[in-house]
């Protein structure tokens, strides 16, 4: 199903088949099956994957991509990216050429508020800034988010404000140009959250 909503994006867009495609979160459960997935399928050109680090990546964040990805020298030759979506301008090697980004970062168990805030929210506002940051024009955004984010006030063993923020954390058009496809949309909770980062009721 994941790789059906990427492939979807491309209508009306570049040829399938002409699609580079980055995988952020993709040592996650669900970012390294779509990786694989993606990776098996002829109707993509090329895979990317951002794996959280920085720079051309530690040991440590190369041994773990080297389990969850099935890459031997684990570096840009082979299409994996380190960076953190927090940080814009970790992005930018990775996003650049690309098509069409499929997003599976999110929150760790456990993570504070602000933290979730920053990856679920400001990190899904960086991503797509960094998709278009050479132009909007055929570009796509996937959003693999989690089931329940329409509950605005989710109850803890639901998954608490870890999918508070993912409701918010959904990906717009920026401009007229760029394609999304999401999971869930919930206007009221992304809209609420810009009123009071700009101080407004």
């Amino acid at each position: 199903m994941l790789v059906s909503a990427v492939l979807a994006l491309s209508v009306a867009g570049p040829p399938t088949d002409g699609l580079t495609v980055l995988v952020t979160g993709a040592t996650g459960g669900t970012g390294r099956l779509l990786y694989s997935y993606l990776k098996a399928d002829s109707r993509i050109k090329a895979v990317r994957a951002l794996v959280y680090g920085s720079g051309s990546g530690s040991p440590e964040a190369h041994q773990h991509a080297a389990e969850a990805l099935n890459c031997s020298a684990c570096d840009s030759t082979e299409g994996i990216f380190y960076g953190d979506v927090s940080v814009p301008a970790s992005l930018t090697t990775a996003f650049e050429g690309i098509d069409s980004v499929a997003i599976t970062v999110g929150a760790p168990p456990g993570s504070n508020t602000s933290q979730q805030k920053s990856i679920e929210f400001i990190g899904v506002e960086n991503q797509a800034k960094a998709l278009v940051a050479n132009g909007a024009a055929g570009k796509h955004v996937t959003l693999c988010s989690s089931m329940a984010t329409t509950n605005p006030k989710p109850l803890p063993f639901m998954g608490g404000p870890i999918l508070e923020t993912q409701c918010r954390g959904v990906p717009w058009r920026v401009g007229h140009s760029v394609r999304h496809h999401q999971a869930v949309r919930h206007r009221r909770a992304v809209r609420s959250w810009r009123q009071a980062a700009a101080g407004r009721p």
